[in-house]
C-alpha cells in the first residue's frame, strides 16, 4: 500500500526496495510483486523458515512460523537488478551461500561483502561505499536492457560495469 501511494505521487521517480537483515523478505517480495526500478537486500537470508531451522534445529520451527518470509522465493521471479551486501562475520542472518544463492536468483546482481558482524555492519566504514555500490550496480543494469531472468549479469563493482556471468 505505501509502495502504491508513492509511486502515484512521484510517478516519475524511480523507487528501489531496499531491505535489511529480516527486512529482505519484505523488499524481495516487494521486488517481484511492484515495478520497482532496483532491490538492495543487506544481509539476507534465504527464508524465515530455513533460518529458524538451522537456528533451532531441536523446535518444531514449521509449526510455529506463520510467516516463512521466502526471500530465495521471492526474489526468483523479480526482475529488478538486486544488489545483496554481506557481513563476513554474520552469526544471525546470513551464511555467504545463501546471500548468493539469493543474489544469484536475479537476472542482474551484485555482491559485496564486509569485513563486519550482522549488528556492527552499519557502522563499518566500507558500509557507506557498499550501499554506493549497490546503486551504481542498479544504475548500471537500468541504462541497459535487463533480458531475460535465466540470462544472468553481474556488476563488477572493480571495474564498475556490468559483465555476463
Amino acid at each position: 500500500m505505501i509502495f502504491d501511494c508513492l509511486q502515484q505521487a512521484r510517478a516519475s521517480q524511480n523507487i528501489i526496495a531496499v531491505g535489511f537483515s529480516l527486512g529482505t523478505a519484505i523488499a524481495a517480495y516487494l521486488a517481484r510483486h511492484r515495478p520497482v526500478t532496483g532491490l538492495i537486500l543487506v544481509t539476507p537470508f534465504d527464508s524465515l523458515e530455513a533460518l529458524a531451522r538451522e537456528l533451532y534445529w531441536w523446535a518444531p520451527v514449521g509449526l510455529l512460523l506463520r510467516h516463512r518470509m521466502p526471500t530465495l522465493e521471492f526474489v526468483r521471479g523479480a526482475l529488478a537488478p538486486t544488489a545483496v551486501i554481506v557481513a563476513d562475520h554474520d552469526k544471525v542472518a546470513c551464511r555467504r551461500g545463501a546471500a548468493r544463492s539469493v543474489a544469484g536468483r536475479s537476472a542482474t546482481w551484485s555482491l559485496r561483502t564486509i569485513d563486519a558482524g550482522h549488528n556492527d555492519l552499519y557502522d563499518h566504514p566500507d558500509f557507506t561505499e557498499a550501499m554506493r555500490e549497490a546503486l551504481a550496480a542498479i544504475e548500471a543494469a537500468s541504462v541497459e536492457p535487463i533480458g531475460r531472468p535465466d540470462q544472468v549479469r553481474v556488476f563488477n563493482t572493480k571495474a564498475g560495469r556490468l559483465q555476463s556471468g
